[in-house]
């Protein structure tokens, strides 16, 4: 079980994002003795309930779990945020066993202690002599494309804190059943007041080496 009590600590006034990320994850390294790292979004909708569990999953699996949301856009612009392993479906419904993927967004994620106490070894402590040093956890970096050998992709910076987990032997999940809504420019109307409220519906999804994914009806069940 995880130790108690949790610590809340809000981060702004740094547009620098990889940075301002890597701050938060040396304060909570460096810092405090908690065993988890969660970070949520001021743009992401979530249940209470979900934050706990991902954090004790992280604990107890001794990696990163997070949870899944997409694109604010429609239609084909909508995506989800975290990158699957390719040809492997998932099952979005009520079971909320974590399934290992590739890359997840830090948008509603949680970091067990271990993988940061483990890049921390292999990373420079920047401005160690500033109120505000850090350990350069999530900085971007380039990768080879695994469709194009030739070809590099741009890893942002939470892919590039999972890609640096992963290398050191962790394991990246996504929790399924955890549900997000991402934040963006809506026009809510007083109308929609009485708008009856549409039920979550289970759905599976599965990354293709084409880089798309397939969306399919789930079993209500899972």
């Amino acid at each position: 079980m995880l130790r108690q009590p949790v610590m809340f600590a809000p981060a702004w006034n740094d547009a620098d994002l990889p940075r301002a990320r890597s701050k938060t994850a040396t304060h909570f390294l460096l810092e405090t003795d908690y065993d988890v790292h969660v970070s949520i979004d001021s743009d992401i909708v979530f249940d209470p309930a979900s934050v706990f569990q991902i954090a004790e999953q992280a604990h107890e699996l001794g990696g990163i779990v997070a949870g899944l949301y997409v694109t604010r856009a429609s239609g084909k612009l909508c995506r989800p945020t975290s990158i699957f392993e390719t040809d492997v479906p998932i099952d979005f419904g009520t079971d909320p066993t974590p399934v290992p993927i590739r890359w997840a967004a830090s948008g509603f994620m949680a970091t067990p202690r271990k993988v940061f106490e483990t890049l921390s070894k292999d990373l420079p402590l920047c401005h160690r002599s500033e109120g505000w040093r850090f350990y350069p956890f999530y900085q971007e970096y380039p990768v080879r494309s695994e469709r194009d050998p030739d070809d590099w992709i741009w890893l942002s910076e939470d892919y590039a804190l999972c890609e640096r987990a992963r290398q050191a032997r962790f394991t990246v999940y996504l929790n399924p059943a955890v549900r997000l809504l991402h934040v963006g420019h809506h026009a809510f109307r007083l109308e929609d007041l009485g708008q009856p409220e549409i039920p979550p519906s289970p759905v599976r999804m599965t990354y293709q080496r084409d880089g798309r994914y397939r969306y399919e009806r789930a079993d209500p069940t899972s």
